[in-house]
């Protein structure tokens, strides 16, 4: 009479290649566990099936700003080209299309984005891309503006300053942890 067959046949292989010093390593290795390399192998690889997933990281915290947010950042972005504009167009005169923009900025980040803020003490480790894009445009006009009006000695507004350093300091990847 034949032998049962075994439910748990094994049918299946797994070929691995070593260099000549890992294989010697792993033959120790199972030697002195008191084993064959292939049934020392088998055990390593079934245990490791049997072992708790590793925990992931939870992912950094990502500031995603709606559609209608954007949009309205679009136009923030470009009432700042524009006093940009007026600006280079004119010697010494801040005009006040750049006091608007700046405080339409001001209050549109404050409410939607408030972690941006340098003291909110809010974590922001990753901006969505969309939200980045607009963020650098900004940033850009920002800089542009503040290095326009240093050259022309005027005195640069502190919400130009304080925002162009918070989104500078986002963008560039500085946390602000806690």
């Amino acid at each position: 009479m034949p032998r049962p067959l075994n439910p748990d046949r094994r049918d299946h292989q797994v070929k691995f290649r070593f260099t000549t010093t890992e294989y010697a390593a792993l033959m120790q290795h199972a030697v002195s566990h008191g084993s064959s390399l292939n049934a020392w192998g088998r055990a390593q690889l079934l245990s490791a099936l049997r072992a708790p997933p590793p925990t992931r990281r939870q992912a950094p915290p990502q500031l995603v700003l709606p559609l209608d947010i954007l949009i309205a950042l679009r136009s923030a972005g470009l009432k700042l080209n524009d006093a940009a504009h007026i600006i280079n167009g004119k010697d010494s005169v801040i005009p006040v299309e750049l006091n608007t923009a700046l405080q339409d900025l001001d209050g549109l980040l404050r409410q939607h984005a408030p972690a941006l803020l340098p003291d909110s003490g809010m974590q922001v480790q990753r901006l969505d891309p969309a939200a980045h894009l607009q963020l650098k445009k900004i940033a850009v006009n920002l800089t542009q503006i503040e290095r326009r009006l240093r050259s022309q000695k005027l005195t640069v507004p502190p919400l130009l300053l304080m925002w162009a350093g918070a989104l500078r300091d986002v963008l560039n990847g500085e946390v602000r942890a806690p």
